[in-house]
This record gives structure tokens, C-alpha cells and sequence, in this order.
């Protein structure tokens, strides 16, 4: 000590209190600029990676009490969400859906399929373990689909189906075999579905598992496993899994994953701060939460849909009329509306989710539907003059705004200006148009033209009531070659104010009989009755009037079972195979067939469509297919709502680009990271001293 003060004697004799604190103020930013150098040294010359710990927190709602942990009760359930998602963290299937990718791929097995697309043989993994510590064997998996899922007393009729009549065989310690009867292309994505353990669940009865205790406490094999479920306070549980490691296939980031349970939203949107993450929501419900600013927000759509089913058994859809009365409501609903004024989502045009329905669009359009009901003797009372006698024929050359020669008409529904379209005969140089045998205006035909479009102006000839639309068409000689008409019923004045005040005229019959349908839904998710009453407002517009029943779940069921409805609006999710043949084939028919569909050709496709494993010839069969649905309109397709996955941006890794369910935000978990550290990367710190005189000297010659 006594050396470094006579050092420091010598070496401040002389100087000022001044001098002295111009030399540490000196020495300090030589530091700090030293410190500064070094730091982008070791930014240029580092990367940075993830590191293990750090807990991500994420809020839900749920009750525990009727909670269920057991993948096989949990799969494809509505009720059963927050209870999947835990299930997709602590058990691991054969296979799993790859949010990167959007198909299923190989997970706990690899598989291989035979030639004749028939038989699946899947082999286990090195290495996998149970939480417990014991191994994953065959004999859990042939436990899990042959001894559980095909017993009579197994509760799981999506499982129960998918696996009736599949033969299932160990051919090794490693291996087993499930052959389908016939080819079918989605038959992989079944195998998602996560195991159970057989060493500690072969004693329970089949018919007792889903209520066992392992269903509160479940020992699974995926890469985290269930630790507790506490009460962390008053009507808040937070339920813990740890990461598991003792296993080949899975070495976590993340060290832990904590549930918080809460019963109300009120309550889970006040604690939105104190967590990582809040599972995800319809976008429409984004202002009930009060999302923290270092939130990264995600967007994405299910693959399911709303629409409105027609019971296809009751008599005012037979036939003809029948087939009117849908394209009716088809071109009468306001899609865009529905998105626009009642919920965030994307558009629905057709069942057929995979294929491409850019050209799908069959434009919302009051005009055609008034005309398409009109065609079929559906008139309002106002618009029945007795001068005004329709006829059966139809006219070949005017197409538009109908394709029969009686047509209805609102001033409200054109910008001053009355159009008519359609085709032109063979040979033919000009037409002449007239109004009620009065002639209007003469057109030339254009070179190479084959249709025809022209623009009436409303005026003191094409006023209100009964007027006669007739084109001729003169070819080259100056002879009268061919001639078509319409009639068009201008609705007064009087009437359309009658209309904006909701106050609609309800069509009826050449009898008398009004044209009423009554609209079943449920009364969850909530905004089906806010859909439900918006459309009543669009059919009312065209003249169809719409009894709404909203029900409780049981009560709507219960409709559903009998058949009970005219229209049902629901909504159906295809999960991860996009296979409509449960939706739409006859053979379902008073199951989940909603609209009771019955078309020979349609349900040969269907069946063509899941066992063709050539993409080429699928997509050929969609588009047959597609135009089987356009005429035949057993559905209006309405909309997928939009979600929000909410989370914190220290978040990374998770990769979320397609998603089949909301579980798959945990796809990829075992990438995802919260810390992370830097190191150099190609360079070591003997390279600092180069480095520097190299920069140095590059900025003192500049």
C-alpha cells in the first residue's frame, strides 16, 4: 500500500485538482470507448442462439372441475380445447401436425405405406420413455388403438370411426400394422393423436378411463410432463409442466409451461399483464383485452366454416322451386356484410377447403334473387296486376337480369339506369329495342361480338308497373331474323319506402301460401344469433320471411337429431384431413349430413377424392365436385372466423404458419425459446487486436 502511495505521489506531483479530474474524466471515456469497440467486435463477430430456462406463463379460460388430461377423450372435441392443448405438451402421438408445413408428419414412428395404399407400418423411435421412467413399447401403442379405441365401451365416436374396421398387428418389438379397407388419403392424420401407457392403465376398464385418476394426473411420454394443479388464488388454477429430457426425441428450451386457469374473462383480461401469453380468442373479442405492447400478435384461420344447411327432406326445397328458393338465398346473402358488421373473418364459398375457390364467388346480388324466386311463381302481393300473366317459356336470347320472361324490379336497386344482357343469334348486324312496342333505340353489333349489353334510363317511359322489353335481331339482308322479351314489373315508389323500414312484403304462391322458413341455431358461440338476425334482414329484402329460433345446446341438439329445422346455421370443422365425406356423403344421412344430401355423383366423388393419393387426379374430382355443389346448393358457405394468438415477443421460435386446431401453436414447442445467449462465431478474441488496427486505420484514411 505504501508503494502505490509514493506512485502515485510521483506520478501527481504537480498537478491541480483540475488537471486531475480532466485525466479521470479522460480515462473514463477511453474506457468507454474501449468497452464500446470491444462490444462491436463482439456483435459483428457473434450470433445468437437459444438457451435453456425462462417460463412461459399463458392465461385461458377452462374449469377444472370436469377437466379431462387423456388425449383420447380430448380429441376432436369442441368442449375439450383448453384440455387438448395440455394433452398435445404431455403425450406424443406416432405422428403430429407441422405448423411449417401444414401436413402430418413422423413423430414418435416412422412410417412406411404398402403399394396398394392400404396397409401403414409404423416403427418406434430409439430411446422414447414414459414420465415415469419406463419405456415406450408396441405393446402401448397396440394397447392404445386396438385394446382402447376399438372396444365397445370407448367414448370417442371421431376415434371410434376412424378406426372400426382397421386391422391392427405387432409384427415386432418395434413394429405394427394398421391396414384401412380402402385407400384413404387423410388416414394418417388419425395417428396424431397421443398414446397412453399400458403398464399403468391395462387394469382399468375401458369404460372407466376417462374419469380415472390418470385423467387428473396424467404420465405421458411427450416433451413435458404434468407436475401440479394448484390454486394459485381465488377462482384461479395454474396447472405446471415441467420439461422432460429423459427421452431421445425431446430437449426442451423452455424449462416450464404454467396454465392459468380462470372461469371468467373479466378476470383473465385484468391479469393479462402478469403473463407470456393468452390462448387464442376470436378476433372480434380483441377489445375485451387490454394487450401489453411487447405482445407479438399472430392471425389465423381453422379449417372450418359456418354456413347455413337446408333440410333437403322438406318439401319447399323440392324440385325446381326448391332449387330456386336456394339459389335465392345464395345470391341474397350478404357475406361481405356479415364480415363486415358481425365478425372478423375470411369468406366461405365452398366445403372443398383445400382446393382453389379464387373463381368461387357467386356475387351477393338482390336483383337475380328476386328474379330467381319470381321464375318459380313466387310473387309479393303488390306485383300481381292482372295484366300481368306469366308464362312458361323461357327466353333464349335475353339472359340477364332473368331467365324466364317475367322479371321484378326496384328503382332502389339501380343507379338511374336499367340493364339487360344476353347473347346473339348467328348472323345478325343490328338490333332495335323497344318498351311496350314503342320503339327506344337502334345498336349496332360489334365485330366478333357474342353478347350484348344495354343500358335503359328510368323516364316517363319505363315508369312504374308493367312494361314489355323486346329486342330484335335484323342480320345482313335487313330482314327481321330473330326477336326475344320480358316482362318487368317496376315496383312503385310507395313500396321501396315500405322497404326501408323493414317492413317487407312477404312473397307468396299462385294459392296464397307465404313463403316462411324457420332458421334453428345455437345460442353458443354467441354471435350466430347476431348472424341469424342480419340475414333475416337479407331474405326479408327479396321476400322470403325467416322464423329464427336460437336454443340452448341440449334443446338444439335435440332439433338437429329430429330433423326439426328448415335451415340450421352451424358451423363444421374439418381438422387436419379436410374430408368432406362425413359432411356430405349419403351414406351420413341423418348424422352430420346436416342438410341431408343425396347425390349419387357427389358421393362418388367424395369417396374418389379421400382415396386418391395423386394430386393431379384429386384436384380434377374437386373441381367436378365444385360444380355439383353450385348446382345443386345443399349449403350457403358463410365464413371462418379469424383468431388472434396473443403472446410475449421474448417468445421465439414457435413458427407458426398453418394451423389445423388451436393446440398446434405447441407444434414446434420443443424449438421455441424465451433466453437466449450470444457467442463468436469464426473468430476468437486474438483476432480483436487485427481487427481494430484494421478498422482504425481504414477511419483515420478516410
Amino acid at each position: 500500500m505504501r508503494g502505490i502511495k509514493v506512485v502515485k505521489k510521483k506520478l501527481f506531483s504537480g498537478v491541480t485538482k483540475m488537471e486531475k479530474l480532466a485525466l479521470l474524466l479522460l480515462g473514463g471515456l477511453f474506457f468507454w470507448g474501449l468497452f464500446g469497440v470491444i462490444s462491436v467486435f463482439f456483435t459483428d463477430h457473434s450470433i445468437s442462439a437459444p438457451e435453456k430456462g425462462g417460463v412461459y406463463k399463458e392465461g385461458v379460460l377452462g374449469n377444472v372441475s370436469d377437466m379431462v388430461l387423456n388425449p383420447l377423450y380430448v380429441y376432436g372435441k369442441r368442449d375439450k380445447s383448453f384440455e387438448s392443448d395440455v394433452t398435445s405438451l404431455v403425450f406424443a402421438g406416432l405422428m403430429r401436425f407441422d405448423t411449417n408445413s401444414g401436413k402430418t408428419v413422423d413423430y414418435i414412428a416412422t412410417h412406411t405405406l404398402s403399394s396398394d395404399k392400404k396397409t401403414y407400418t409404423f416403427r418406434l423411435k430409439e430411446g422414447l420413455r414414459w414420465h415415469d421412467g419406463a419405456d415406450v413399447t408396441i405393446d402401448d401403442v397396440f394397447y392404445t388403438f386396438n385394446t382402447v379405441i376399438k372396444s365397445k365401451d370407448f367414448h370417442n365416436d371421431v376415434l371410434q370411426k376412424a378406426f372400426k374396421d382397421v386391422e391392427i398387428k405387432k409384427i415386432s418389438d418395434r413394429e405394427i400394422s394398421f391396414t384401412i379397407q380402402y385407400p384413404y388419403k387423410y388416414f394418417l392424420t388419425n395417428f396424431t393423436v397421443g398414446i397412453l401407457p399400458k403398464h399403468i392403465l391395462q387394469d382399468v376398464p375401458v369404460a372407466e378411463l376417462e374419469y380415472n385418476d390418470f385423467s387428473k394426473n396424467p404420465i405421458g411420454n411427450g416433451p413435458y410432463k404434468f407436475e401440479t394443479l394448484t390454486e394459485s388464488k381465488k377462482g384461479v388454477f395454474k396447472l405446471s409442466l415441467l420439461a422432460f429430457e429423459n427421452s431421445s426425441l425431446f430437449s426442451p428450451y423452455i424449462s416450464e409451461i404454467q396454465f392459468y386457469i380462470y372461469s371468467r374473462r373479466n378476470a383473465l383480461s385484468l391479469a393479462v399483464d402478469s403473463l407470456n401469453g393468452i390462448r387464442p380468442f376470436l378476433k372480434i373479442d380483441k377489445d375485451k383485452f387490454v394487450i401489453p405492447e411487447k405482445f407479438s400478435v399472430k392471425e389465423y384461420n381453422l379449417p372450418q366454416y359456418s354456413a347455413l344447411f337446408f333440410n333437403m327432406k322438406k318439401s319447399i326445397f323440392d324440385g325446381n322451386r326448391g332449387r330456386n328458393i336456394r339459389l335465392a338465398m345464395q345470391l341474397a346473402t350478404d357475406k361481405e356484410g356479415i364480415l363486415k358488421h358481425i365478425i372478423d373473418g375470411v369468406r366461405i364459398d365452398t366445403p372443398l377447403l383445400e382446393s382453389d375457390n379464387s373463381d368461387w364467388v357467386n356475387q351477393f346480388d338482390l336483383v337475380k334473387a328476386r328474379g330467381a324466386l319470381k321464375d318459380v311463381g313466387y310473387f309479393l302481393p303488390s306485383s300481381k296486376p292482372k295484366t300481368f300473366v306469366p308464362k312458361g317459356s323461357e327466353t333464349p336470347y335475353i339472359t340477364f337480369p332473368t331467365l324466364k320472361n317475367t322479371f321484378e324490379a326496384k328503382r332502389s336497386d339501380y343507379d338511374k339506369v336499367f340493364t339487360i344482357k344476353g347473347k346473339f343469334p348467328l348472323k345478325i348486324e343490328k338490333t332495335k329495342i323497344f318498351i311496350d312496342d314503342k320503339f327506344l333505340r337502334e345498336e349496332e353489333k360489334p365485330t366478333m361480338a357474342r353478347t350484348w349489353s344495354f343500358d335503359i334510363d328510368f323516364n316517363d317511359t319505363f315508369n312504374d308497373g308493367t312494361h314489355e322489353i323486346r329486342v330484335e335481331f335484323w342480320n345482313f339482308d335487313g330482314e327481321l331474323e330473330k326477336e326475344d322479351a320480358i316482362s318487368v314489373y317496376l315496383q312503385p315508389i310507395l313500396e321501396e319506402k315500405k322497404s326501408q323500414n323493414q317492413k317487407y312484403e312477404i312473397r307468396e304462391d299462385k294459392k296464397g301460401k307465404k313463403l316462411q322458413l324457420t332458421l334453428v341455431t345455437a345460442d353458443k358461440p354467441y354471435y350466430y344469433k347476431e348472424v341469424a338476425n342480419y340475414l333475416k334482414e337479407d331474405y326479408g329484402k327479396i321476400g322470403i320471411d325467416l322464423n329464427i329460433k336460437v336454443l340452448n345446446m341440449d334443446a338444439f341438439l335435440d332439433r338437429v337429431k329430429h330433423r326439426e329445422y328448415d335451415i340450421l346455421l352451424y358451423g363444421q370443422s374439418l381438422g387436419y384431413n379436410l374430408d368432406i365425406y362425413e359432411f356430405f356423403h349419403e351414406s351420413q344421412v341423418g348424422k352430420d349430413n346436416l342438410s341431408d344430401y343425396k347425390n349419387p355423383v357427389a358421393s362418388v366423388l367424395i369417396e374418389e377424392i379421400r382415396r386418391s393419393h395423386i394430386s393431379d387426379v384429386r384436384a380434377a374430382k374437386m373441381q367436378k365436385l365444385r360444380e355439383v355443389f353450385k348446382q345443386d346448393i345443399p349449403a350457403v358457405f358463410l365464413f371462418s372466423p379469424t383468431y388472434l394468438y396473443c403472446f410475449d415477443s421474448d417468445l421465439k421460435g414457435l413458427n407458426i404458419n398453418r394451423v389445423g386446431s388451436h393446440k398446434d401453436r405447441f407444434s414446434n414447442i420443443t424449438n421455441a425459446y424465451m433466453l437466449e445467449r450470444r457467442s463468436l462465431k469464426n473468430a476468437t478474441w486474438l483476432d480483436f487486436p487485427q481487427w481494430f488496427l484494421s478498422n482504425f486505420i481504414s477511419f483515420i484514411t478516410y
